[in-house]
């Protein structure tokens, strides 16, 4: 995180990423339809500052909102988040403790991906690996 948002370089990811026919289309009825739904999106940040919800300065988290926005664009209804904070402005059992607490974060992650989908649908993973090589494109 820089300054409570995102750097120049991932926004131009993001942007990059934003393609109408590939990750966003147009509905008949003119409506934006993302086309990613389904897809895992996990972010992991590091932040100088304690900015999760009820700390002091939960309200200048501009970033978990910006992305959240951007990727329910394309219709990614859930990212996951794992935050390591506070570990700039903070001593240093608070970093410790936050690293651990994101190692924590991240393991349970990891152990809930893992698990197969009972639902997987092979049709639905054939238009992934569509949409995967559009954007690799």
């Amino acid at each position: 995180m820089y300054n409570w948002s995102m750097p120049s370089v991932f926004k131009a990811f993001v942007d990059a990423i934003s393609r109408a026919g590939v990750t966003y289309a147009h509905g008949p009825d003119g409506a934006i339809v993302g086309q990613l739904a389904g897809k895992k999106v996990l972010f992991i940040t590091s932040r100088g500052a304690d900015l999760r919800p009820g700390s002091p300065y939960a309200s200048m988290d501009a970033l978990t909102p910006a992305l959240k926005a951007a990727f329910g664009f394309l219709g990614v209804a859930t990212p996951t988040f794992v935050d390591a904070q506070p570990l700039q402005f903070a001593n240093q059992e608070a970093r410790a403790e936050a690293l651990e607490r994101a190692r924590h974060e991240l393991t349970a992650v990891a152990a809930s991906w893992a698990k197969p989908a009972s639902n997987a649908n092979t049709q639905d993973a054939a238009s992934y690996q569509d949409i995967d090589s559009e954007i690799a494109q």
